[in-house]
C-alpha cells in the first residue's frame, strides 16, 4: 500500500527546492517522529539525520535513501527541514507513513 513500508525495506526521499540565490553552508535536517495513537498524543523523535547543503540559484533536486530497519512498527512522520548557515529554518515539509513488520 502507498505510504506503508516493511522494516526491511528502504525508500528514496526525493524533493525539489527552488532557490532565488545560491546558499553555501546550509543543512538538510531529516527528522522521523513516531506518532502516538491519538491525534493529540505527543510525537517522539525516532531518528535524526543531518547533512551539509549547498544550493545553486534555480531548481535543486535531492535524493536520500532512508532505511526503516531501526524503526519499530507503527505510524511515523518524516520532516525535511532546510536550514541556513546560522540554523534559521528556510523551509520545512513533512509526510506521514506506516512501518509494518
Amino acid at each position: 500500500p502507498l505510504g506503508a513500508f516493511a522494516r526491511e525495506e528502504s525508500a528514496t526521499l526525493y524533493f525539489q527546492l527552488l532557490a532565488g540565490e545560491p546558499l553555501s553552508g546550509g543543512t538538510l535536517l531529516l527528522l522521523i517522529h513516531r506518532e502516538g495513537g491519538r491525534s493529540s498524543a505527543p510525537t517522539a523523535l525516532a531518528l535524526q539525520v543531518a547533512a551539509g547543503l549547498e544550493l545553486r540559484a534555480g531548481l535543486n533536486e535531492f535524493e536520500r535513501e532512508l532505511s526503516f530497519a531501526q524503526l519499530e512498527p507503527g505510524r511515523y512522520r518524516v520532516e525535511a527541514r532546510v536550514l541556513s548557515p546560522t540554523r534559521v529554518e528556510l523551509v520545512s515539509r513533512s509526510h506521514r507513513f506506516l512501518v509494518r513488520e
